[in-house]
């Protein structure tokens, strides 16, 4: 396969998320605690769709968590928990972009909202820049997985769909990247950034 381009999410495969520790986090200040552990992934990670999309503010997102769950604690309180999911970037984060950015042209692809990144950014000052565009969906106004987001980020950045893959940690982000005809590679819980460099290396035949 003939490969130019990668399209990387940036939660979960470069950066260590756990979706956990915000229920966990939100369930310690709400009154219905239980029906948030009960939650799955799914549910946390669909729920800040319009403001990932940047179509509601940060007030107007914390508001709403504070209704959705009964909860009386004040706003900084809602946005440690919110806040509590970010672990940090990964050890190797920034060597291994280096190595791909040699080899490949990078950017990264990232469901995130305004709090979040306002947590991250500082963080990763040295490592962003190792990309040759960093795109966020609250700024773009778009999501994964729609296709829509794709086809901004392939004609913003002149990528050949047929010449570019798409790494997630999460398949049911895959979904608009499909039709476009990008291919998908799974970043699971089981590899770490040197097998996936390696691993694309081997689907490319670059050594």
């Amino acid at each position: 396969m003939l490969v130019k381009n990668i399209i990387f999410d940036f939660g979960g495969v470069f950066y260590n998320v756990d979706y956990r520790r915000t229920i966990e986090a939100l369930a310690m200040i709400s009154p219905e605690g239980e029906r948030l552990r009960a939650m799955k992934l799914d549910d946390i990670l669909d729920m800040p769709e319009l403001y990932e999309k940047g179509l509601i503010d940060s007030a107007s997102f914390i508001s709403d968590i504070h209704k959705q769950y009964s909860i009386q604690s004040p706003e900084h309180v809602v946005i440690e928990a919110w806040n509590a999911m970010l672990i940090g970037l990964k050890a190797d984060a920034i060597s291994i972009a280096e190595q791909f950015a040699a080899q490949f042209n990078i950017i990264i692809l990232s469901n995130t909202n305004e709090i979040h990144f306002q947590k991250f950014k500082d963080e990763c000052i040295d490592f962003f820049p190792k990309f040759q565009e960093v795109f966020f969906s609250h700024e773009i106004g778009m999501r994964k997985p729609d296709m829509e987001i794709f086809d901004f980020v392939c004609r913003k950045m002149k990528f050949s769909p047929d010449k570019t893959i798409f790494v997630d940690d999460n398949i049911k982000n895959s979904s608009g990247a499909l039709k476009m005809g990008i291919e998908f590679m799974h970043f699971d819980s089981s590899m770490d950034l040197s097998g996936l460099l390696h691993s694309i290396r081997n689907i490319t035949h670059i050594n």
